[in-house]
């Protein structure tokens, strides 16, 4: 698997919940042309052939293609989960090349959404759902605050093309008297966006940057110190940010897409406002009265998103994958078992 370690809960809940009949390696190009496994699961296939090297690149994307046609020798299933639309970084010819290759060598691809399934019209694709982050809730407990009235956070990688300095420009816009304020929290991507970041804020008061890695007690005591939690993005086609605001019982602004309405859909307009017209003050200020108008339980209901249900859907498809590669096939006369 491609990556078996990563600080997106994602990798360890899933790889967690597998069960046993699983054992995870690491992905490599050593490992994956010389070694023995049964299948290849990626989930950031960009990540396979980049560099900052263009010398490198163009080796990655030769091992990869030697890659893909040992594997169908061998009759070894690749599987994409799929959690961008496209990178959210400027590829090179050769990445888009290799992403390319990865995406028609794929046995199945896997949609965390209905509308992202039903955007790509993939007939190779199905639906996973993406799951909650009880577990990391549960397990940090100690550090959930209490929100203070008017807070806005947005959370996760700071990365341009997440709007978020038209997000910061429509907090410094409100009036003071309405009492909004704003967190961003996360470390900027690239580094010297952050100061790009700060600029933005001008020195007011009511906006803040925490500017760095968080760990889960940090970051939990940040997203629940604040009232909401905004998404910002001009299209959300995946958010595990907004799951995990859900999980630690924060509703969630957030511009419209196939994929917000989905969810607001499955939790109720009372946990997932999709505003209505472009990101402004305006807009941002008719969210909050409008979350506030709802009265709401503790936590949302997040619908079949726990982790044992989820791992036990993806060793599902582990199973029919292998189970497919492994059918006796007849080759000159002689029958033999296909691994």
């Amino acid at each position: 698997m491609w990556p078996d370690r990563s600080p997106n809960p994602f990798i360890p809940l899933l790889i967690e919940n597998l069960g046993a009949a699983y054992e995870i390696v690491g992905f490599n190009f050593r490992t994956a042309l010389i070694g023995r496994y049964r299948i290849l699961h990626v989930h950031w296939p960009e990540v396979l052939v980049h560099s900052p090297s263009g010398l490198k690149r163009l080796v990655k994307l030769f091992l990869l293609s030697i890659l893909i046609g040992l594997n169908r020798i061998r009759r070894v299933p690749h599987l994409w989960t799929v959690h961008n639309e496209k990178p959210h970084e400027p590829t090179t010819p050769v990445e888009r090349l290799g992403l390319r290759l990865w995406r028609a060598s794929c046995a199945r691809r896997i949609y965390l959404t209905r509308a992202g399934l039903q955007a790509a019209a993939d007939s190779k694709g199905v639906v996973i759902v993406h799951g909650d982050y009880a577990q990391l809730r549960n397990s940090n407990g100690a550090h959930i605050a209490q929100p203070l009235p008017g807070q806005l956070i947005t959370f996760g990688l700071l990365r341009r093309y997440k709007s978020l300095e038209s997000l910061v420009e429509s907090v410094r816009r409100l009036p003071d008297e309405t009492g909004i304020s704003l967190l961003l929290a996360g470390q900027p991507m690239p580094e010297e966006y952050g100061l790009t970041l700060l600029r933005a804020c001008d020195e007011d008061r009511r906006i803040s940057v925490s500017s760095k890695h968080h760990t889960d007690g940090e970051l939990v005591r940040k997203i629940t110190s604040s009232e909401f939690v905004v998404i910002p993005y001009g299209r959300v086609y995946n958010s595990g940010a907004a799951l995990l605001a859900l999980t630690l019982g924060r509703p969630v602004i957030t511009t419209d897409s196939p994929t917000m309405r989905e969810l607001r859909d499955e939790v109720g307009p009372e946990w997932v406002y999709c505003l209505r017209q472009d990101l402004s003050s305006e807009s941002l200020l008719d969210a909050v009265h409008q979350l506030r108008s709802y009265e709401r339980p503790k936590f949302p209901r997040l619908q079949n998103r726990d982790w044992s249900t989820i791992g036990a859907q993806y060793a599902e498809l582990y199973d029919e994958l292998i189970s497919r590669s492994s059918r006796s096939i007849v080759t000159g006369g002689r029958r033999c078992s296909a691994t």
